[in-house]
């Protein structure tokens, strides 16, 4: 029995691993989103000479086109958003209710790389010289910064991120006010508004923050 039970065992793991490259020939593999799917390598480069690399380039042709790819990776990113709460992505971020935010915001987010007195101080010196130029040319000038997703929703952050007290758009709008650089403030407007202005699994904003930018300025 217990014999019986190990071959069971090997024979699962073995089909696992052979499945995707048994799979493989009747699969037509194709690029999701931006991504660009390594080609089949070639013996001979473009000049006839053998290509040295040719088991690097066939490795990572088979890491993008290996058969049931694409469902392996939603079945991974399934288990880890479900059972982890996290995700395997180095650039996003799993936040509460499924809601997701770049990392590269969790500086900002959490204050950990504040501008400097001098920074803060010099951006609204260059916005004000380019608001000089317009007006000298007749071109109406208005600067805003659009709102990183978690600065309206920070309640949907995993609790481990502590929110700023003080942000660089707070720095650089003290700034703006002391050099009379024509700013709206967007951050008060679209967190005043009722309704969801963001795309809970997108980064952007959706149609009706749109609007509302476009009536302000």
């Amino acid at each position: 029995m217990k014999k019986l039970g190990y071959i069971l065992f090997v024979g699962v793991i073995a089909t696992i691993c052979i499945l995707p490259v048994a799979v493989m020939p009747w699969q037509t593999e194709k690029a999701v989103g931006n991504e660009q799917l390594a080609s089949f390598p070639e013996l001979r480069k473009e000049d006839g000479s053998f290509n040295t690399g040719i088991l690097n380039e066939f490795s990572d042709y088979f890491a993008d086109h290996f058969g049931l790819r694409h469902e392996m990776i939603t079945l991974n990113d399934q288990l880890t958003g479900t059972v982890l709460k996290t995700l395997d992505s180095s650039s996003v971020l799993l936040g509460k209710d499924d809601w997701l935010f770049y990392k590269s915001t969790l500086a900002d987010y959490t204050g950990a790389e504040p501008f400097t007195a001098r920074q803060s101080y010099a951006a609204a010196h260059v916005l004000g010289l380019m608001q000089e130029y317009c007006e000298e040319n007749g071109i109406g000038f208005c600067f805003t910064i659009a709102p990183n997703k978690n600065s309206l929703y920070g309640g949907q952050m995993p609790a481990r991120y502590t929110a700023a007290s003080v942000r660089n758009a707070q720095l650089l709008q003290q700034q703006m006010e002391q050099q009379n650089v024509r700013y709206v403030d967007l951050f008060k407007t679209l967190s005043d508004h009722e309704e969801q202005l963001y795309y809970r699994r997108d980064s952007h904003w959706n149609m009706r923050a749109h609007s509302w930018q476009h009536r302000l300025c």
